[in-house]
């Protein structure tokens, strides 16, 4: 494959993933997932929790408000959703809502790993 056949395939074959981290995202939410070439949203919740001022984290009602709005906003034009679970049962709870993709991070997974060593 020559360099202009990858370039060609790595487009075609290439998601894209705005993250939805910020509260002002919420201005172009729209236009976000009604564009060509875009595949779907990912949410950062602590981030978004953050940027509106809650800095205990992505509990608040206002917060999970705005995660259920970007989560029928994308479902609804047909795009895939992704974010954050800390454990599973977040994440099956997410699933349920219909998230496609779940995020962690390997410390806590390890972290979960451990306690449910530790609990055996």
């Amino acid at each position: 494959m020559n360099q202009l056949q990858y370039i060609d395939y790595a487009n075609k074959n290439t998601l894209v993933f705005p993250q939805m981290e910020d509260i002002v995202c919420m201005d172009f939410l729209d236009d976000m997932v009604n564009m060509e070439g875009v595949d779907g949203i990912i949410i950062g919740p602590r981030d978004l929790a953050m940027s509106m001022g809650y800095y205990d984290g992505p509990n608040h009602p206002e917060v999970k408000e705005i995660i259920e709005t970007v989560f029928a906003k994308t479902k609804a034009v047909g795009k895939i959703i992704g974010t954050v679970a800390a454990t599973k049962e977040q994440a099956d709870g997410l699933i349920q809502n219909g998230a496609q993709i779940i995020l962690n991070s390997v410390q806590g997974l390890i972290t979960s790993g451990v306690k449910g060593f530790k609990n055996q």
